[in-house]
């Protein structure tokens, strides 16, 4: 049973089924399938949630400030790596790149190495005083609710960021204050319409106290179009979860068989990466 009067906070349908209901309520649409937390947490307990080792076990998955240098420069090189393979699309010279929660920032360590101007808003002690010190970059502690910035910027990024935040209309709102006309949005988030979610039900990993917001690429879309975001790439995966059982050899045919024929949206993994252009 559900605590709160639901209307989806992106289409405005207010039909729900409940796909989780286990520590907590997962309340999701029936016709765009956007999921919300019920009850949604206060920020006092968020805050908590936060600073637990669960939390920094589930989104750090690495002690980054036991690494020694080679350690942290190849790490560097990997998560850098990884992402600038979509931001390679949007990038150009010169281009100014603020990041949301950036955790320990190795992405924005690699943009910088490479030239970029970069800085990061996070709310992490740990990890803001890791930035500063550790990589020498700009990054300032706070909310992306508190946070003053009177720089627009070329690209934001927000690496599973946007399921995070207790009201995403505030959170809309600040992201498109801070970004150029012209310039572009970086999001990924966990994708609770995928054969992962639906394959492992209440045991998805992404099922967390902290995750507000639960998308699928029809509410995406729709909510990017909302606040006057034009889609330029949205990207999936094939599931490990059903890869796992195939024999190495075979996995690269199957992928491109799925791809070819159009079956991969079936069976998808558990994270959407979305590229989209302001145009407001």
């Amino acid at each position: 049973m559900a605590t709160i009067n639901f209307t989806c906070i992106v289409c405005g349908n207010d039909k729900y089924s409940i796909p989780y209901s286990e520590k907590f309520n997962v309340l999701e649409c029936t016709k765009c399938k956007f999921g919300i937390i019920d009850p949604i947490p206060v920020n006092d307990v968020l805050v908590n949630l936060y600073n637990t080792e669960s939390y920094f076990n589930t989104h750090m998955q690495q002690e980054y400030e036991a690494l020694n240098e080679q350690e942290l420069t190849e790490s560097v090189n990997k998560q850098g790596t990884f992402h600038f393979q979509y931001l390679d699309k949007i990038l150009k010279q010169n281009s100014s790149v603020l990041e949301i929660g950036p955790g320990y920032g190795l992405q924005l360590k690699y943009l910088s190495n490479a030239g970029y101007k970069v800085k990061g808003v996070e709310t992490s002690e740990n990890a803001v005083s890791f930035i500063k010190n550790k990589l020498g970059l700009k990054v300032e502690r706070s909310s992306l609710e508190d946070y003053e910035d009177k720089t627009k910027y070329d690209i934001l990024m927000l690496n599973h960021v946007l399921e995070h935040y207790r009201d995403l209309h505030i959170a809309m709102l600040k992201i498109t204050s801070l970004i150029k006309i012209g310039g572009h949005i970086y999001l990924r988030v966990p994708n609770h319409d995928s054969y992962d979610r639906r394959k492992m039900k209440k045991e998805w990993p992404a099922y967390l106290p902290f995750h507000i917001s639960y998308f699928s690429k029809k509410s995406l879309k729709i909510l990017l179009t909302k606040y006057n975001f034009e889609l330029i790439c949205m990207e999936e995966y094939v599931s490990d979860t059903f890869l796992q059982k195939i024999p190495k050899y075979f996995k690269k045919f199957i992928k491109y068989f799925m791809f070819i024929f159009g079956i991969s949206p079936y069976i998808n993994g558990r994270t959407i990466t979305i590229i989209a252009k302001y145009n407001a």
